[in-house]
C-alpha cells in the first residue's frame, strides 16, 4: 500500500492531483473548484444524520457489491462507468484507463476529461 491509497491508479490519481499547483489553473477553474468543494462539504453535512445517508451506512456494512469483501467483475465496473458518464468520452476514456499502465503518466487520461 501507498501513502496515496491501496493500488496503484489510486495513487497515481492522488499524486497527479496532489502535484497540482493552484498557480496552474485559470481563476475560472479555481473559483469553480472552491464551488464545488463548498457545495460537496454542505451536502454531506447536511445529510449526514438524515435517514437515507443511515440507512446506506447501514447496508454499506452489509458488504454490497463493490466492496473487497463482494468485489464487481471488470464488466460491471465498465457498465457502471458508462452508465454514469457522457456517451462522447466514454469509449476513449475506457480504453485509456485499461492500459494505464502502458502510460509513462496519467497527461492522456487527464486531457481525455478536459475534452
Amino acid at each position: 500500500m501507498n501513502i496515496y491509497g491501496s493500488d496503484r491508479y489510486s495513487g497515481l490519481l492522488a499524486g497527479y492531483a496532489s502535484h497540482t499547483k493552484w498557480e496552474h489553473l485559470s481563476l475560472p477553474t479555481v473559483h469553480e473548484v472552491k464551488r464545488r468543494i463548498l457545495d460537496t462539504i454542505g451536502v454531506a453535512m447536511a445529510a449526514f444524520a438524515e435517514d437515507a445517508p443511515k440507512a446506506a451506512r447501514r447496508y454499506a456494512y452489509g458488504f454490497p457489491k463493490g466492496h473487497f469483501h463482494n468485489a464487481m467483475t471488470d464488466g460491471e465496473v465498465e457498465g457502471k462507468f458508462l452508465a454514469n458518464v457522457e456517451a462522447c468520452f466514454t469509449q476513449e476514456l475506457v480504453g485509456l484507463v485499461w492500459h494505464l499502465e502502458e502510460q509513462p503518466d496519467l497527461e492522456p487520461l487527464m486531457e481525455a476529461m478536459r475534452t
